[in-house]
């Protein structure tokens, strides 16, 4: 309990004390950046225009379509947090860091991730 308890306070001091530098995450140019999706952009207005459809003819009032987007980060993921909670300081922005699994990096309105009977939930609003 006790080396948990140190390391997750080495952890939180190590989050809270250091300023991202935004310029070194920032690329050269917006041109730099490429993003992937299953979802094409034809598909994807395609899909607007079905669902539109569907809310006219009543069978829907409020429809959250979304379209997932994957690029590449070469930076560290922490340094990633750092910027965001530094350009959008939300009271739900999360790190979680498995580095057999994977890293996950957000910030959201409302709450996003809970700690419940020591397991991790997520729970994803409209447009996450």
């Amino acid at each position: 309990y006790d080396g948990a308890e140190k390391a997750l306070s080495a952890l939180a001091s190590c989050i809270s004390s250091t300023e991202a530098s935004l310029d070194t995450l920032q690329p050269s140019s917006i041109d730099d950046i490429t993003f992937d999706s299953p979802f094409s952009k034809s598909s994807f207005v395609e899909a607007v225009g079905s669902i539109k459809e569907h809310i006219h003819e009543g069978d829907a009032f409020q429809v959250v379509l979304s379209r997932a987007l994957t690029t590449t980060f070469s930076e560290e993921s922490l340094r990633l947090y750092r910027a965001l909670r530094h350009v959008n300081p939300s009271p739900y922005m999360f790190y979680i860091d498995h580095p057999e699994i994977c890293t996950l990096v957000g910030s959201s309105p409302e709450i996003l991730v809970q700690v419940k009977d020591q397991t991790a939930v997520l729970y994803p609003i409209a447009g996450t």
